[in-house]
């Protein structure tokens, strides 16, 4: 889908946990940006549904936009702190770049 008033998203790899009507459930972000991101490997999400998402350090509230084939589109209801977003974005290259069992014992 093209967005073209949408500032950019970076890619990532971020797990989170998603809650929803006193639902948890495990996902990444795999983009990003300070007002939105997209989730995958979430269900049951529809458009208009608010969610809670945790990660490590800091938990938001969104708004789910779109969802489609376990994936979904999210607006933060506070954007994210630049500093944070820059964490977020070096995390997700050394998650991307270290060898898996390596990136376990990083965490």
């Amino acid at each position: 889908m093209e967005y073209p008033n949408r500032p950019p998203r970076y890619p990532a790899h971020i797990p989170v946990v998603v809650s929803q009507g006193g639902r948890a459930q495990s996902g990444f972000i795999v983009d990003i940006n300070a007002y939105g991101a997209c989730l995958s490997g979430v269900d049951d999400l529809s458009p208009d549904d608010t969610i809670r998402m945790r990660g490590a350090i800091e938990t938001n509230t969104a708004s789910v936009r779109w969802a489609h084939n376990r994936r979904v589109g999210v607006y933060f209801d506070q954007p994210v702190d630049p500093q944070y977003l820059a964490m977020l974005r070096l995390r997700s290259q050394s998650y991307r770049s270290a060898h898996p069992v390596q990136a376990l014992h990083n965490i």
